[in-house]
């Protein structure tokens, strides 16, 4: 029993790492792709056309500079929480396709090999 038992077990829990690093790899490329396209580019959007609002109206250089400046850091914020997710993501998928191919599909064939 323990000879045949006991080898089935590693390439179930190294599945189950594979499929958790996988699910967090899809939750953070979701979140930086919402963040992406529900946050940066609309915040990204609003400053381009407040600076052109306030050239076309001559308006410019009469700002002040927070209402210049301020604005700035809002999408910049947002496309470093985008990179801050994308870069996990990219990382929990490169350790996820780490385990698949050199943890579990080799014990896998192990216990193929075994039975």
């Amino acid at each position: 029993f323990t000879v045949l038992f006991i080898p089935c077990f590693v390439p179930a829990f190294q599945f189950f790492f594979f499929l958790f690093n996988f699910l967090f790899a899809i939750y953070f490329l979701f979140t930086a792709f919402t963040i992406l396209f529900f946050l940066f580019i609309p915040a990204l959007l609003f400053v381009i056309f407040l600076f052109c609002f306030l050239f076309a109206t001559f308006r410019f250089w009469s700002c002040t500079f927070t209402v210049l400046f301020i604005p700035c850091f809002v999408p910049a914020f947002q496309f470093f929480f985008f990179l801050f997710n994308f870069l996990f993501a990219i990382y929990f998928l490169f350790t996820a396709f780490t385990i698949l191919f050199f943890l579990f599909i080799p014990a896998l064939l192990f216990v193929i090999f075994l039975f």
